[in-house]
């Protein structure tokens, strides 16, 4: 009896001790998630503070907002006016937005090349 009794002892410390191991690898395990999840919650958050910050930072100007030069006697042509280049680079960011979302909308209903709807 007394090796069955010393058997038992030995077998019963491995479960403790496996038992023991097991719940410090969940509490690390637990540590590792929670860390994890923290350090993306506050990426999100800088990412969310820096585009707000970024979207603050410029803004394109108006062309009614550009003052005329008075003053082109050096350029043969009158010089570049500011006013044009910003105003027709409105208008085509604007047919640009436009194009893309009427493309996008008919897009968005029919299914993808190589995908099977069966």
């Amino acid at each position: 009896m007394a090796v069955s009794e010393a058997s038992s002892t030995d077998s019963s410390q491995k479960v403790n001790d496996a038992a023991e191991r097991r719940r410090e690898q969940n509490k690390m395990a637990q540590r590792r998630f929670r860390q994890r999840a923290k350090e993306a919650r506050d990426e999100m958050e800088r990412d969310k503070q820096n585009q707000e910050r970024a979207g603050a930072s410029y803004s394109a100007p108006e062309s009614s907002e550009l003052d005329q030069p008075s003053n082109l006697e050096g350029l043969p042509w009158g010089g570049i006016s500011m006013q044009h280049v910003i105003q027709t680079g409105v208008e085509r960011e604007k047919l640009s937005q436009a194009g893309s979302q009427d493309t996008a909308a008919p897009m968005a209903g029919t299914p993808q090349a190589g995908s099977s709807s069966q």
